[in-house]
């Protein structure tokens, strides 16, 4: 809804003041015609309101005060709406298409959860005065609104996968590039293009984003033999805060049984599937401990990680079962687990993963209100990206028992990703997190 918002505002608004204006007009005296020309001079009226501002319509007269209100509204917001509409198209035509003259600064590709992160750590603790260029096409991206508030970021509205892009935001003299984006080979492409460049600057500092932990390993292998990549770093935030997780909160505690576990992965996505590859390389796992991973995705992605199962040499030695396909908030898919795991005393750890923090804790409210007896003490953890988690985290202790409560632990994904690019791009370290993180 808010995207709506922010991308059809305008256009809404300029049919609201054309309808609003028409249908006032006609109840004024300012029109001179009869019927049927007046209705074509109303409308008139109604649109020269966005060209003239009504200085050759003159006051509206002959109405009721109401009609009179409505219509000096309309008097007003239809020239600073045509004002709105012009700085839009200088911005997107022409000023974006300008070569800038900037050098030695920062080159931020995506704004999404990513690049959003980056660039409130650049700007509130590294770069107060350091001047950035952010690459971001979508203009209704909801985080866009930062960059409109500091005159020392400059916000190009187009595709950073086009070298033209890259040589207008003059990547090839800046200090620092960072691809944040979630699409691994738009990334590394943007990455090549930018190392390609032959006048770039030499100390360029590049660091792109691979969610893929596969293919970020064989990037680093195959870069860390060409001198010239010697300043690019391969970041992936995501591998460590699941570490921390997997490392910190649950390897640590008293979480894990020796008599063995049952891990319930629901949802596998990135996330998911790093949770995953932490399990299966902690040494103290074995055969006493089981994996189930609950998924929508049917398609050849799955197929790609049980082919890799079977060929990878994980630490771990634990019973991998075949992902159930299904919903994680569907009751049937709880029925089917619970029959699969029986009336086991291993300790059940479960895992919700989707990126949708309401559905992660619904989900797990739900498995320990109205699930089957065999989760009455699961260990629950909960995804959560919003930065409202502390509030749901409230919300949550008044509608569950206190017991409950110790068993469903949400987890701040937002402030741990922060804190692993704190870390891993400005070796920033934090005594609380550093351990786990700097693992990762």
């Amino acid at each position: 809804m808010i995207n709506l918002i922010n991308r059809y505002w305008r256009i809404t608004l300029f049919i609201t003041v054309i309808v609003t204006s028409y249908a006032c007009f006609l109840f004024t005296d300012n029109l001179k015609s009869g019927v049927p020309a007046m209705y074509v001079e109303a409308l008139y009226y109604s649109v020269s309101l966005f060209v003239f501002g009504g200085i050759d319509i003159g006051h509206p007269y002959g109405a009721t005060k109401m009609i009179h209100l409505l219509l000096w509204m309309c008097y007003f917001v239809a020239p600073l709406l045509t004002v709105s509409f012009v700085y839009q198209i200088v911005q997107d035509r022409i000023l974006n298409r300008l070569k800038m003259k900037w050098s030695g600064h920062i080159v931020i590709c995506g704004f999404g959860r990513n690049g959003k992160l980056i660039y409130q750590l650049l700007r509130h603790q590294w770069a107060r005065t350091q001047k950035i260029i952010v690459i971001e096409n979508d203009q209704s991206n909801p985080y866009t609104e930062l960059l409109t508030h500091d005159r020392r970021t400059w916000w190009l509205r187009s595709d950073f996968t086009k070298q033209i892009v890259l040589k207008n935001a003059r990547v090839d003299k800046a200090k620092s590039v960072y691809i944040t984006t979630n699409h691994d080979m738009n990334n590394i492409n943007a990455m090549f293009e930018i190392q390609e460049m032959a006048d770039r600057n030499k100390n360029l500092n590049l660091f792109c984003h691979v969610g893929d932990i596969d293919l970020q390993k064989n990037m680093m292998e195959t870069l860390s033999e060409e001198r010239k990549y010697r300043n690019v770093k391969l970041f992936n935030g995501y591998r460590a805060v699941t570490k921390f997780l997997y490392e910190e909160m649950i390897q640590k505690s008293s979480v894990l049984s020796e008599n063995g576990n049952i891990f319930i992965i629901m949802g596998f996505g990135r996330f998911g599937e790093m949770i995953f590859t932490h399990i299966m390389n902690d040494c103290h796992r074995g055969k006493q401990d089981s994996i189930y991973i609950v998924t929508l995705n049917q398609n050849n992605l799955l197929k790609r990680h049980k082919y890799k199962w079977s060929r990878e040499k994980f630490v771990a030695d634990c019973k991998v079962n075949d992902p159930i396909i299904g919903d994680m908030t569907n009751p049937e898919i709880w029925n089917n687990l619970a029959k699969k795991i029986n009336q086991t005393k291993k300790r059940i750890i479960i895992f919700t993963c989707q990126d949708n923090d309401i559905s992660n804790l619904n989900t797990a409210i739900s498995l320990k209100l109205e699930g089957p007896e065999q989760f009455t003490h699961a260990v629950i953890y909960c995804r959560m990206y919003s930065e409202t988690a502390h509030a749901l985290n409230k919300i949550l202790e008044r509608r569950i028992t206190k017991q409950i409560e110790k068993d469903v632990i949400l987890f701040p994904m937002r402030e741990k990703l922060r804190n692993a690019f704190e870390l891993e791009l400005f070796h920033i370290r934090r005594e609380s997190d550093a351990k786990g993180l700097n693992s990762g």
